[in-house]
């Protein structure tokens, strides 16, 4: 994605590197057995890029019926009801959403590439399969005003995400915003 205040798409040049299902349930399995952990934390910037590599991950987990939970960063544009309810069998405890603002202005500003009505959707959905739904918002974009904060307010009692972040927009070296 091309969002106007990150700077991984320059950094990692639009590139897509991703360690194989197999290859992860192996240190998941060994972080089972060496550490007791019973809980993973998908640090990508996200996770659910490559459908058939988180669906080819759920079905292993399934397969191998571990008893481990894990949470994970996704993109509004890249989560549908098969893939949650998937990731829900698997043990997906918690999903992490960029929605950044409730104000269609602010995130075409942003470069954020979904709808208010999308966001509404995926949060809908996630709650329906029964995944807990962590919600980024940022303010502080060049047109930000004392509406487009109110209009974020009220998607985010729309929503009810469970869990929020709240920062202000800080644009760093090599971002279109910082341009």
């Amino acid at each position: 994605f091309s969002c106007a205040y990150c700077t991984s798409n320059k950094m990692w040049e639009k590139r897509f590197r991703a360690r194989s299902a197999e290859n992860i349930l192996g240190e998941i399995k060994e972080l089972i057995r060496e550490y007791g952990v019973d809980h993973i934390n998908f640090a990508d910037d996200t996770f659910t890029i490559d459908k058939p590599r988180v669906l080819q991950f759920c079905e292993l987990l399934k397969k191998e019926n571990l008893d481990i939970h894990w949470s994970c960063n996704v993109h509004i544009n890249t989560v549908d009801l098969e893939l949650l309810k998937e990731m829900k069998e698997a043990g997906c405890a918690e999903i992490w959403i960029g929605v950044e603002s409730g104000s269609p202005l602010i995130l075409k500003e942003l470069k954020r590439e979904y709808t208010i009505e999308q966001v509404k959707s995926v949060f809908r959905l996630a709650k329906d399969v029964g995944i807990r739904r962590l919600a980024y918002f940022m303010v502080g974009a060049p047109s930000e005003s004392r509406e487009t904060i109110q209009e974020t307010k009220r998607l985010i009692y729309e929503i009810a995400p469970d869990l929020i972040i709240l920062s202000l927009l800080v644009p760093l070296p090599g971002c279109e915003l910082y341009d």
